[in-house]
């Protein structure tokens, strides 16, 4: 075999390399834009979940706020002596929590 010959091959394994190399690069861009992608997906879901969370606590006290004041309003009621008047009074109570 002639260096020639040598060379032709060597250039002929070189197109072949370059054009596989080109092809995995291709597939490794691909499977970043595809993680990349799973990445703004799992923080859009989780800013949103947080977001959520933070409603649900704000909503949360003030239903801890109206509790504490309903319990402090029957604390508060003096108490009835007859049957009449205790029903009276649980009537008025019911009123007033819705």
């Amino acid at each position: 075999m002639t260096w020639k010959n040598y060379l032709e091959k060597f250039c002929n394994i070189l197109i072949r390399g370059h054009s596989v190399l080109k092809s995995e690069l291709n597939d490794v861009r691909e499977q970043w834009k595809n993680f990349l992608n799973q990445c703004q997906h799992a923080h859009d879901t989780l800013s949103n979940a947080v977001e959520d969370r933070g409603n649900c606590e704000a909503d949360v006290a003030g239903l801890e706020e109206w509790l504490a004041k309903k319990e402090l309003a029957v604390r508060e009621q003096a108490l009835r002596s007859s049957l009449e008047t205790k029903q009276t009074q649980l009537q008025n109570v019911k009123v007033g929590i819705i």
